[in-house]
């Protein structure tokens, strides 16, 4: 009987493990396509799968010092890719955390060559919309074309050059070209309209910085419901935090529709400024820095419910003891490292850590947080 007993029992736990393993597996498919969704939020890509490749030009022998720009002392990838960002003409970067070397490509990264320990990205701003065809730009409405709204350029051969010439305006907004002509307009007021036009191409521009911010002027646009309906855009803001603007600065410039990367802003925008601040004890961060909330959209066509998040920060254990900021799905589902794999705390049958319980990668045990960015 008690044999009988031990073997029914066994076999019971078996069928439960096997149970959250094919619950896993469909979980695991899932968060694998969240996160390919997380590198093109950043404009980040992989090439040759990413890992121990080094970046080169038109082919894997092509590798002249005239496509990059070196970098020594990057202490982080995520450094290497902020001087990307940096270099309005950047294409792409190769990173090796041993030697924290970085290069920064402005040659378009179109192969790769295999190399122990590094890692090649190419890079796309995503800095334009998708062109609005045989449009031209306008302002309020279809008739609201003021010169003042535009610099007009001539002689412009291609839209690349075009683009370029938007870029380098302070508060450009978007661009109006026509190849035939190879007349460009760089605007400079909100695009709100358009006219039909045959030939000519209205095309919003949103900088990684700033795009979204430009319609902070309008009142229309100063809530979540609206905010989000532009594409790139995010709605940020913070709660209950009397010692914020001390510590990060003014709500005014941290808040409202934006076009950061939620991760890019939790770490660059808040904790980095703060922790250069507090360099004793970076600790005074942790709990200010969860104030701040992300609204987006899930980015599906006809999905209105927007994905929340907060900023929080994670240290690393291992040496040089690394800390930074990170964005954190609200609700996350929290788990456990098994033998490699990812198993949530649900089908584990315990209870794991309230988030207000979660001290950045502090805890004796480890425990992490799905997050769709």
């Amino acid at each position: 009987m008690a044999v009988m007993l031990s073997s029914l029992l066994l076999l019971t736990s078996v069928q439960l493990a096997m149970g959250a393993l094919l619950r896993y597996e469909d979980y695991r498919r899932s968060s694998m396509a969240v996160s390919a969704s997380a590198e093109a939020t950043d404009g980040f890509s992989h090439v040759d799968g990413g890992y121990d490749r080094a970046c080169r030009g038109a082919d894997s022998n092509d590798n002249s010092a005239s496509y990059y720009t070196s970098h020594s002392n990057v202490p982080s990838l995520h450094q290497c890719k902020s001087l990307c960002r940096q270099d309005l003409s950047c294409s792409g970067i190769e990173y090796k955390t041993s030697s924290q070397k970085c290069e920064v490509w402005t040659r378009a990264v179109e192969a790769s060559a295999a190399a122990t320990g590094f890692m090649c990205y190419s890079f796309d701003r995503h800095d334009f919309e998708q062109p609005m065809e045989n449009q031209a730009c306008r302002g309020a409405d279809a008739g609201d074309n003021l010169e003042s709204y535009y610099t007009k350029y001539w002689n412009i051969a291609a839209l690349s050059d075009c683009k370029s010439k938007c870029r380098e305006m302070a508060g450009c907004t978007a661009i109006e070209y026509t190849e035939e002509n190879q007349r460009c307009e760089v605007w400079t007021r909100v695009v709100e309209a358009t006219k039909s036009y045959s030939g000519y191409d209205c095309i919003r521009y949103r900088p990684y910085d700033d795009y979204c911010s430009h319609f902070l002027s309008f009142a229309a646009f100063q809530n979540s419901t609206s905010c989000l309906q532009i594409d790139g855009c995010r709605w940020i803001f913070v709660e209950n935090c009397p010692d914020c603007e001390s510590m990060f600065g003014p709500e005014s410039e941290l808040t409202g529709c934006r076009s950061w990367a939620p991760a890019e802003f939790c770490e660059e925008k808040l904790y980095n400024p703060a922790a250069a601040k507090n360099r004793d004890d970076v600790s005074v961060i942790y709990e200010p820095i969860t104030h701040y909330k992300i609204e987006q959209r899930y980015g599906i066509t006809g999905d209105p419910k927007p994905i929340q998040a907060r900023c929080s920060h994670w240290c690393d254990k291992s040496a040089p003891h690394e800390c930074k900021g990170q964005v954190r799905a609200l609700n996350a589902i929290r788990g456990t490292n098994y033998g490699g794999r990812f198993i949530p705390e649900s089908f584990m049958g315990i209870d794991g850590y309230r988030g207000d319980e979660f001290n950045g990668g502090k805890d004796e045990g480890y425990l992490y947080d799905q997050t769709p960015y």
